[in-house]
């Protein structure tokens, strides 16, 4: 360990700290150390409680999950500029290494006050897919700290023009981010044989949340419209690392009181005059997209259903721009008959 004062222009290239203002560096320099470690020694282990943060400096690393290696990390790689992934890792030092250590309470409390959202991957390879998929307001949501995982345990896929990526009606298993090309998203109606484009998605744009979130089949199709490659993380890593930082439940008797909210009732128009609660706004789920631009972003949105399923999509839409919302736990079932027309 080295007591020796850290010059804030190490923060220069690491993620997320060069989003912070200079005086806020300056301030964290004082309190993060230089770590030097011989090969074979111990950085971390999974069960270490400590809210510290490591970036490799020189040297490389080993990080062991379940007893095996699963990668390493060699300082001034990109990957080195990316915070050490400690969820349920160990690091081990696989060459005489040189760490910097950084107070994790401290520095997420330094990007929430600067709305730490706004992330930079500028030196990172591919910056354009990474740089525009971090502008969505859904992944301002997402602790800081946790960006490494989400994006080390992505997977790159190869696609070719006219490949489909999925059908409508299979299984949800994996959330998607466009690296390089185009799709669209085509839904299957009655009415329409080829199917109804619904969008059509390039650089940085992601796909296939829903199914995830809800836990059903997939309601449309995703083709390819020029070769690319796309970035895939399987469904167990999306509830962990995306799913469950941004999706929030509160309790009805917590909030039933609080004037500010709005009740959003996610269901059909027929559900909704059968029963709703008293108060509530109906904004049936397909048609919440088209319905963002008219809602009031300063309020903050309870959203419900009969159970959770669609009030979870619809919460997931809300926050993935920037409305804060969150789902009525237990659904519609949950709620006293008084509060209910």
């Amino acid at each position: 360990m080295s007591n020796k004062i850290i010059d804030p222009a190490i923060f220069s290239d690491l993620v997320p700290i060069k989003a912070l203002s200079p005086d806020h560096c300056k301030e964290l320099a004082a309190k993060s150390r230089i770590l030097k470690s011989k090969a074979g020694q111990a950085l971390y282990n999974a069960e270490d409680a400590s809210r510290r943060v490591f970036y490799v400096i020189k040297g490389e690393v080993e990080l062991i999950q379940k007893g095996a290696p699963t990668r390493s990390v060699v300082g001034g790689t990109k990957h080195s500029k990316l915070p050490l992934e400690r969820q349920q890792c160990s690091a081990k030092a696989k060459t005489d290494l040189v760490c910097l250590s950084v107070d994790a309470d401290l520095l997420d409390n330094m990007l929430a006050l600067e709305q730490s959202g706004r992330i930079e991957l500028q030196e990172l390879e591919d910056e354009d897919w990474m740089t525009k998929t971090l502008q969505s307001s859904l992944f301002h949501k997402i602790p800081p700290l946790n960006l490494q995982s989400f994006f080390m345990r992505m997977e790159e896929v190869a696609v070719k023009s006219g490949q489909m990526v999925f059908n409508q009606g299979s299984e949800g298993d994996s959330f998607y981010i466009i690296r390089k090309g185009q799709c669209q998203v085509v839904r299957q109606t009655r009415s329409s044989s080829t199917g109804l484009v619904l969008a059509t998605l390039g650089v940085g744009s992601f796909f296939g949340e829903e199914a995830l979130i809800s836990d059903s089949k997939r309601n449309a199709s995703v083709v390819m419209t020029t070769d690319g490659v796309l970035m895939r993380l399987k469904k167990d890593d999306f509830q962990e690392l995306l799913r469950d930082p941004v999706l929030k439940s509160i309790q009805y008797s917590d909030i039933m009181s609080d004037p500010n909210l709005v009740w959003l009732d996610v269901r059909l128009p027929n559900e909704y005059q059968s029963r709703h609660l008293k108060n509530s706004v109906n904004v049936p789920f397909p048609l919440l997209r088209s319905k963002l631009n008219k809602l009031d972003r300063s309020k903050r949105y309870v959203v419900y259903c009969d159970t959770e399923k669609l009030s979870s999509m619809a919460t997931f839409l809300l926050n993935q721009n920037d409305i804060d919302a969150f789902v009525l736990d237990g659904g519609l079932s949950n709620v006293p008959q008084d509060s209910i027309s």
